[in-house]
């Protein structure tokens, strides 16, 4: 029996396609690259980093296409590794890109006229920039699909334990391939650390996940230095940034990195950042954060499972009881995690947060809504014991507005002078309602919990 998670066949429909404005900056870079190479035998650091950005442009959106974190397994900490291996390749890409071009100037012991030097230089272009481009986010594609299918072969190999290697059986698969189709090895047999597709350029293959027998021996296939890879577990699509630091030597090489290195810094700050801690944890609970919630964090948060579940501002770190799992855990993670959001951000000193809790305390004093709403909550309390966590978070809700009603924290807690306990408790729940959701909530109060949503919203609109 066959359990099979997308195509992962090596190549993709979605072909780059340059617009027709990429494509002429593009072509203007081009050509403006080996004008000044010809004039002045360099590059400015500003044009050089141009046609990197180009690159790695180009190439993450190759990545997104088959990891983006709209799939079900997806990790940010795995997806800014592969982003940083995109940098290190479109970095390497580009320094040979000019070394080719110098070492087509400086053949032969004449000065090349720039006639020449043009023709030469544009066929090199041609391939670096439109052939090989094309090629390596083909490659790209391929590598993030086949990222995201792993994650879901981790999940399911319980149920599916092994792997199935499949060529599509057609006249133009490579010989040495051809060797390895059917072979099935276990989802944590070692082999798969060099042998999942694409295991060249253009390389169709895929594999399937499946509860057959494991075949007895491994295929004698050595795939290249370059294509022995699994980028879920190396970080990398291409490994060690070739076919173009084998061009480098040491100098270059070191020079690439370095560029790469600010790229990603670039990148980084731009994103959210959670621990690798964190994203263990998530991948053993079988979790998966917002993508919005995630990005809103301009630096990891400590994370540790304990016996507790808390935030430590002076710590700066989230602890959660390691005995959660499921809803409990997905709950918890977002409420300790909101709580260090709203620390960084002084969310809690917001006058959106303080002007709507202020709304609804008038409101339901003037109606006498906070005994009544407590009322609801207890009576759900005894209708359904499954519902226990959404009652809870909504009457800790109903406490923050109004210390007298509810129940969850102390009411010394929420009185505390100087604390601003209400406002930081009354956030955490407003980041659950966004992204977990609260039917009791929305059932009792409608009008407050969306209000609490849009107020989520809005105050991450203000720092991303």
């Amino acid at each position: 029996m066959h359990f099979r998670t997308g195509c992962g066949c090596g190549h993709s429909d979605d072909t780059i396609q340059l617009s027709k404005t990429a494509e002429n900056k593009l072509s203007r870079l081009t050509q403006k690259y080996i004008r000044e190479l010809f004039d002045e035998y360099d590059i400015s650091p500003k044009l050089r980093e141009e046609l990197m950005t180009f690159y790695y442009t180009q190439l993450v959106k190759g990545l997104k296409v088959g990891y983006s974190p709209k799939v079900e397994h997806y990790y940010a900490t795995i997806a800014k590794s592969l982003q940083k291996n995109i940098a290190e390749f479109s970095a390497f890409k580009e320094t040979s890109f000019k070394k080719s071009l110098l070492e087509i100037l400086t053949e032969g012991d004449k000065l090349m006229p720039w006639s020449e030097f043009k023709k030469k230089a544009e066929t090199v272009a041609e391939n670096y920039n439109k052939k090989w481009l094309k090629t390596e986010y083909d490659h790209t594609v391929a590598n993030a699909n086949m990222t995201a299918q792993w994650a879901k072969f981790e999940a399911q190999k319980e149920v599916y334990p092994n792997l199935h290697f499949h060529t599509v059986g057609d006249s133009a698969v490579r010989e040495e391939h051809a060797a390895l189709d059917n072979f099935i090895a276990p989802v944590n047999d070692e082999s798969w650390n060099d042998l999942t597709p694409p295991l060249d350029w253009g390389c169709r293959c895929y594999i399937t996940q499946t509860d057959e027998k494991a075949t007895e021996e491994t295929p004698d296939f050595t795939p290249k230095k370059q294509f022995a890879n699994n980028p879920a577990k190396s970080g990398q699509i291409f490994k060690k940034g070739q076919p173009y630091s084998d061009h480098l030597n040491k100098a270059e090489k070191a020079e690439s990195l370095d560029r790469a290195k600010q790229k990603t810094e670039e990148f980084t700050q731009k994103v959210g950042h959670i621990s690798e801690d964190l994203e263990n944890y998530l991948k053993e609970k079988d979790l998966k954060l917002n993508t919005d919630f995630v990005n809103a964090f301009k630096k990891p948060i400590k994370f540790v499972q304990g016996r507790k579940t808390y935030f430590n501002a002076h710590y700066n770190k989230v602890e959660i009881h390691k005995g959660f799992k499921g809803f409990s855990a997905q709950k918890s993670v977002y409420h300790e995690f909101a709580h260090a959001l709203d620390e960084a951000n002084g969310f809690y000193k917001n006058p959106k947060t303080a002007k709507l809790m202020n709304k609804y305390i008038k409101h339901y004093r003037e109606t006498d809504g906070f005994r009544k709403l407590d009322q609801l909550a207890i009576k759900e309390t005894i209708k359904s014991v499954a519902d226990s966590e959404y009652i809870s978070a909504f009457r800790d809700t109903i406490m923050s507005l109004n210390p007298n009603y509810g129940s969850g924290h102390t009411k010394a807690y929420f009185i505390k002078k100087g604390a601003n306990n209400r406002q930081r408790e009354f956030l955490a729940h407003a980041f659950e309602n966004r992204f977990v959701g609260n039917e009791i909530f929305k059932k009792h109060a409608p009008e407050l919990y969306q209000d609490m949503v849009n107020l989520v919203d809005d105050l991450l609109s203000e720092i991303h």
